[in-house]
């Protein structure tokens, strides 16, 4: 006998994902001001906390501190790695 397909929307998915020790995209673990205060912190890496010191402070990986002071994630919010825009000439 073949076993039924349920049908489930991707919502119900997500949900049941999460439950299950899943990740869910979209739900940020750190909020604007503690990725600009992690930016801060770090300091470029002179003289500033390291990144493991860091993560364990935010409870995040240390990939996680590597891609903010990288510009890899959150550049909109940091503009580290961002180039200007052109003047209008």
């Amino acid at each position: 006998m073949a076993r039924k397909k349920s049908v489930e929307t991707s919502g119900e998915k997500k949900v049941r994902k999460v439950a299950k020790g899943g990740k869910s995209r979209g739900k940020r673990k750190l909020t604007d001001d503690q990725v600009l205060a992690i930016v801060a912190a770090y300091g470029g890496g002179n003289n500033g906390k390291t990144m493991a010191a860091i993560a364990a402070e935010y409870g995040v990986a240390n990939p996680t501190i590597s891609s903010i002071v990288n510009g890899r994630t959150y550049s909109w919010l940091t503009k580290i790695g961002l180039e200007p825009l052109a003047e209008a000439a």
